[in-house]
């Protein structure tokens, strides 16, 4: 099972006390809303395909019911690196405490040597971190999931290309099920770009034709070099 990157460990472990044990009336949603689903007034037959929709669509459940409030480990670390250049620009300016500080608590004369150009350098990393680097703030209890994906790849075959919006239709509405908020969220056009997209894409999923030629070429060519290896 595959957790988001918005979640911190101790959430995982919470996770995985309390969602499993309230999961129950969920999956009976679950499979009332795969039996009931009705697209422009029709019911819809998923053939072989509904055993593999039941099952992603409740390993997708602890994530749409998770209801506690998710820390997005990335602001944890802004504030440490914005913390951690704050410390360097001070040894920068008060060098002679800085090593001063540094020689009381270790053995070592050698550590307190302070590097000016090194320290430069580091300045100038922590000065990226905290001012240009990228920083996430959403915090998507579904984003890079792996059961979302395998649930949305599983949907877009079992339909024709030509019934996108079926697809899209389909996933907005179980979703809905659980939770208004999540579907302000995860709207019709996100879930054909984060999920139905990137699932044609993942390579864990779905393998390409080239990609597969290109292993067994490989395959093929370390044969023949090992073949003329032996007959050498």
């Amino acid at each position: 099972m595959t957790y988001p990157s918005s979640m911190v460990w101790r959430q995982v472990v919470e996770f995985n006390f309390k969602q499993w044990d309230d999961i129950n009336p969920s999956i009976n949603k679950v499979l009332d809303f795969i039996e009931t689903y009705r697209y422009n007034n029709e019911f819809q037959d998923y053939g072989e395909q509904r055993k593999y929709i039941e099952i992603y669509a409740v390993a997708c459940l602890p994530f749409l019911i998770f209801d506690g409030k998710l820390i997005n480990p990335d602001i944890e670390d802004r504030k440490f690196n914005k913390k951690t250049l704050e410390w360097l620009n001070y040894i920068k300016h008060n060098k002679m405490m800085a090593n001063q500080l540094i020689h009381s608590i270790t053995n070592d004369d050698s550590i307190t040597v302070i590097q000016d150009d090194l320290l430069d350098k580091q300045i100038a990393i922590y000065t990226w971190y905290v001012t240009a680097a990228k920083k996430t703030i959403k915090k998507r209890n579904w984003s890079n999931v792996l059961q979302f994906l395998y649930l949305a790849d599983t949907v877009d075959k079992l339909w024709s290309s030509g019934e996108l919006d079926k697809k899209k239709d389909y996933l907005y509405q179980l979703f809905s099920i659980f939770d208004e908020e999540i579907v302000e969220e995860i709207t019709p056009d996100v879930i054909e770009k984060s999920m139905i997209v990137k699932a044609r894409e993942c390579p864990l999923i779905n393998v390409s034709k080239e990609h597969i030629e290109k292993v067994l070429s490989y395959g093929t060519v370390e044969s023949h070099q090992i073949i003329s290896i032996s007959i050498a």
